[in-house]
Parts: structure tokens; C-alpha cells; sequence
């Protein structure tokens, strides 16, 4: 075969997106990314409402009590996925780094509660958690659910993040590679006559 036309054809023969699918690997893309994450909290809710159905509460309440579970700590979230490509920048050192983490779980877990209480109030719900309804065993509850809520979300986001960030730099390699293929087949059809070559 050719060499020209052979590595013409190789060139053109490996096309590269740069939406973040093309160089391989494993990436959610946009709607994957909001299908897990939804599908997470429907997950974490239901957790709640079955728990609350199969302690005999009433089916009003429990409902109340799972949209109110989710959408206290959901919203928050909202708010590390609007800011997820900062969780994944260094900030100098494992102790600035782990430092930073601290002080936005501290400030989620604020936040979560805050909404928690605020929406139970609104519905005439009484706090209470697995562990005691007293408010000092429903505020330990509501932190150590809170912390946990946080690290699951900020790991889930950091990993998905890193990813999609690992897969952009794969697409670029890659098609620095296509366009050096196509300027060397260039190189080479300009060093030839056209009238002397046969496949």
C-alpha cells in the first residue's frame, strides 16, 4: 500500500472527541453525573420512609419526614456540586487540605440541621432521631448523619471530578497525536511526486 495514503488513513482513522468520551475510561457526563445523584438522595429517602413506616408511623408523617430528610442535606449538596472543582485543587499540604474539608462539613452540617429544624417546625413535626428524642441525642444524631452525609457527597464528587478532568487531559493527548499523524502524512505526500506513486 501507499505509504502517503497509509498514513493519510491512519490519521483519519482515529477521531477524537473532546467532550471527555473519546481518549477511553470510565466518565458520567453531564446527564449520568445528575441520573447518580438523584437516584442517591430517592435512595436515602426511601431509607427514611421505610424506617419510619415499619416503626409505625403514620403515612403522612413518615412521607413529611423523608422529603424532609432528603431535602435538608440536598440542598446544601447543591451547593458542593455548583463548587466541586475546588474540591480537588491542593491547598498546599494533606493538613491545609484535610483543614478545609473540616470547616465545610462543620458549615454543612450547620446548614443541614438549621433546614432540618426549620422545616420540621413548619410542618409540626417533632425532631427526633434513632438514638433518643431528647435534643441533645437528636443534635449528636443529626452531625454525625450530617458528617457522614457530607464525606459520602464531597468523596462522590471529588471522584467524579477527577475523572472527568483525568479524561479531558487522555482527549487532548489524543488529538495532538491525530494532528501530528495528519501533519506528518502532509510532510510526506509534499516529498513526493504525485506522478510516481502507485498504490
Amino acid at each position: 500500500m501507499n505509504p502517503v495514503r497509509a498514513a493519510s488513513s491512519t490519521a483519519q482513522a482515529a477521531p477524537v472527541r473532546v467532550d471527555g468520551q473519546g481518549a477511553g475510561g470510565l466518565v458520567l457526563g453531564p446527564r449520568g453525573f445528575w441520573s447518580v445523584f438523584a437516584g442517591a438522595w430517592l435512595a436515602y429517602g426511601a431509607i427514611f420512609l421505610t424506617a419510619a413506616l415499619m416503626q409505625g408511623e403514620a403515612p403522612g408523617r413518615a412521607v413529611l419526614g423523608a422529603v424532609i430528610s432528603v431535602l435538608a442535606p440536598g440542598l446544601p449538596s447543591l451547593e458542593l456540586v455548583r463548587r466541586r472543582a475546588r474540591l480537588v485543587e491542593g491547598a498546599g499540604s494533606w493538613k491545609a487540605f484535610l483543614g478545609r474539608r473540616a470547616v465545610e462539613a462543620f458549615v454543612f452540617v450547620a446548614v443541614t440541621s438549621l433546614l432540618a429544624a426549620g422545616l420540621m417546625w413548619v410542618c409540626r413535626l417533632e425532631p427526633r432521631s434513632e438514638i433518643g428524642e431528647s435534643p441533645a441525642m437528636v443534635v449528636l444524631a443529626w452531625s454525625v448523619n450530617g458528617t457522614f452525609l457530607y464525606a459520602v457527597v464531597t468523596t462522590f464528587l471529588m471522584w467524579t471530578e477527577s475523572l472527568e478532568r483525568v479524561n479531558e487531559t487522555r482527549s487532548l493527548v489524543a488529538r495532538e497525536a491525530v494532528l501530528r499523524a495528519e501533519a506528518e502524512a502532509k510532510a510526506i505526500r509534499a516529498q513526493f511526486n504525485p506522478h510516481f506513486v502507485f498504490n
